[in-house]
C-alpha cells in the first residue's frame, strides 16, 4: 500500500526524511525549481520511482557519496560537479559546475573523454576504493 502525504501534512515519523528532502530541494538551482513547478513534476510521479532512495551515504574529503537503492552511485564534489555511475548500463553521467550534463560510456570516460570528466571520474574511483577498503564501505 502506498501512502502519499504533502510537505505540510505528514506523520511525525517522516520528519527526518521530509527535512532531508527540503534540504536537497533547496540545493536545486532556481530555474530547476521553477521548471519542476511549471511542469507539476512534484505532483506527478512514477510509482516505480517511489522505490528509489538513498541507501547509504558518506561525506569524505571533498565530496559526498550516495549509494541509491537502484544501485546507482552519485559523487557530488564541493566544486559543484557531480558524477553518477551506472554499473549496469556501463555509463557515466557528468554534470559540470555550470550544470551542463553529458553522458559517456564508462570505458570512454576513463580513457579519452573530456579531461575534466576523466579527472573527476578518477577522483571518484579513488574515493570509492578508499571507502571500500575502510569500515565505511558503501554496500
Amino acid at each position: 500500500m502506498i501512502l502519499i502525504y504533502s510537505l505540510r501534512n505528514y506523520p511525525q515519523d517522516l520528519h527526518r526524511k521530509v527535512n532531508l528532502f527540503k534540504h536537497f530541494w533547496n540545493c536545486l538551482e532556481p530555474e530547476e525549481k521553477n521548471k519542476a513547478e511549471e511542469n507539476n513534476e512534484f505532483l506527478e510521479y512514477d510509482k516505480s520511482l517511489l522505490a528509489v532512495y538513498v541507501k547509504r551515504w558518506a561525506k569524505v574529503e571533498n565530496a559526498g557519496i550516495y549509494r541509491l537503492s537502484n544501485r546507482l552511485v552519485q559523487v557530488s564534489f564541493k566544486d559543484k560537479t557531480d558524477i553518477v555511475m551506472n554499473a549496469e548500463k556501463k555509463r557515466v553521467i557528468y554534470s559540470n559546475s555550470k550544470k551542463e550534463i553529458s553522458v559517456h560510456p564508462l570505458i570512454a570516460a576513463m580513457e579519452n573523454a573530456d579531461p575534466e570528466v576523466t579527472s573527476h571520474l578518477k577522483n571518484a574511483k579513488a574515493l570509492l576504493n578508499k571507502m571500500m577498503n575502510s569500515n565505511n564501505a558503501i554496500e
